[in-house]
């Protein structure tokens, strides 16, 4: 009787054993065409920019630690919270070629880090411990002189500001937690942010009105900032001064509390923009802006629409106003019954990707408005329309079968809508 192949985890516990016996890539490559499940649940762990070892073990780390082969790891990613002393072999001459790490780090007490000089990118996920266990962690992170991107789950305090401006070369720079220090240091972040003449990404949660003001007043140094995610509402006084941010690429705001979109059309690089519309504007207000809108979004080729409740004739109002656009993505919205705002000419010759999702009030006859994105790519429909898409509508859509609907779409992601909105429905 033929033996049930072992269960994943144990084969890739046995795999990464014997990866790191192979002194270089030519016998890895030889090892891998031994078995194709071998072989893909090694890759899984090690995507195509170097090798990437993600969510190892301490165990992991120490048996690959003095490995020759680990100088071919580009990527790591430790799933336990480490100490120094772990971290100091990924510093090691072995890890030559790291240049991106993850990791939880003990910062109970203070302890003499050394971090790998090589890194580039950093991520630092939540974590707890003292203030000065903190510290010593961040003055390590001051020391890397070519980290570019640097992801900070811990909470603004002293030694963040103080590590900050030290990374001269950070262009981007994501603070996932909600603000909650005091006024003062939220200030004084937002002052070390402005002095960052190299920042391209800026990712901060929950930034209000207020602060974002505060960041772009006149004087700042962020001419390279391409992309400001997250802020909490955009109003007049922010849309004055965006302008002052010429490179920028991409906004993404909260709410969207504006009489004009003028500002979009003094920004020759900005493409993309992610709005979710709470508090919107009183719906004949709303008409009105987007009608007077179009001539300013002749460049946007991305749009992601959230939480709206705009009828589908605005959306069409908004949409009529760029010819560009190649991206669409509406999400949570839960009051929209209709797509035909999709069935225009100009859509129909610039759009290539379509993504819905929690758009769960959709009739499934609103299909029909697709028919016409003979360009479509991609499409993905995640907990949208009233009812499941039935296998003979979803074969439709599946790339190889859709020669004379879709003929050139080349990716289809569906997942059907929670079952009591189902059930509520019929």
């Amino acid at each position: 009787m033929q033996q049930p192949p072992p269960a994943l985890p144990v084969l890739y516990a046995d795999a990464l054993v014997s990866v790191f016996q192979f002194l270089d890539l030519r016998g890895l490559n030889a090892a891998l065409c031994v078995s194709r499940l071998w072989h893909s649940v090694v890759l899984l762990r090690m995507p195509s920019a170097g090798l990437g070892l993600r969510h190892c073990s301490l165990h992991r780390l120490r048996q690959v630690g003095p490995s020759p082969l680990a100088r071919h790891v580009g990527r790591f990613s430790l799933s336990e919270e480490s100490t120094a002393g772990d971290v100091r072999i990924l510093a090691g001459p072995n890890w030559s070629d790291l240049h991106a790490l993850s990791c939880r780090l003990d910062m109970r007490q203070p302890q003499e880090w050394l971090l790998p000089p090589s890194l580039r990118e950093l991520g630092l996920p939540e974590s707890g411990g003292s203030a000065e266990g903190r510290a010593s962690v961040l003055e390590a992170i001051a020391q890397l002189k070519l980290l570019k991107a640097f992801t900070c789950h811990v909470e603004v305090c002293e030694p963040l500001l103080v590590c900050l401006p030290r990374l001269s070369s950070l262009r981007s720079l994501s603070l996932p937690r909600p603000f909650r220090s005091s006024e003062e240091l939220k200030l004084r972040f937002l002052d070390c942010c402005r002095q960052l003449p190299q920042l391209r990404v800026l990712h901060v949660a929950c930034l209000v009105p207020a602060d974002v003001t505060y960041l772009l007043r006149p004087g700042h140094q962020l001419q390279q900032l391409q992309e400001l995610d997250r802020f909490n509402g955009l109003d007049n006084p922010i849309a004055a001064l965006l302008p002052s941010l010429p490179a920028l690429r991409k906004v993404k705001a909260w709410k969207l509390k504006l009489t004009s979109f003028a500002f979009v059309g003094q920004m020759p690089h900005l493409c993309e923009l992610s709005l979710a519309l709470y508090s919107m504007l009183p719906k004949t207000r709303a008409a009105l802006l987007f009608s007077s809108a179009a001539g300013h979004f002749a460049r946007i080729t991305r749009l992601t629409l959230s939480a709206g409740g705009l009828p589908s004739d605005e959306i069409a109002l908004l949409l009529a106003g760029m010819p560009q656009l190649s991206r669409l993505t509406l999400h949570g919205w839960q009051t929209l019954r209709s797509l035909r705002f999709l069935a225009t000419a100009q859509l129909a010759a610039s759009l290539t990707a379509l993504h819905l999702s929690w758009c769960d009030a959709l009739p499934l006859e609103e299909l029909e408005h697709l028919h016409g994105l003979k360009r479509l790519r991609s499409l993905i429909v995640h907990q949208s329309f009233i009812v499941p898409l039935p296998a003979e509508v979803r074969c439709l859509f599946t790339p190889g079968d859709s020669a004379l609907l879709l003929p050139q779409l080349a990716e289809f992601q569906y997942r059907p809508p929670h079952a009591t909105v189902a059930a509520a429905a019929q």
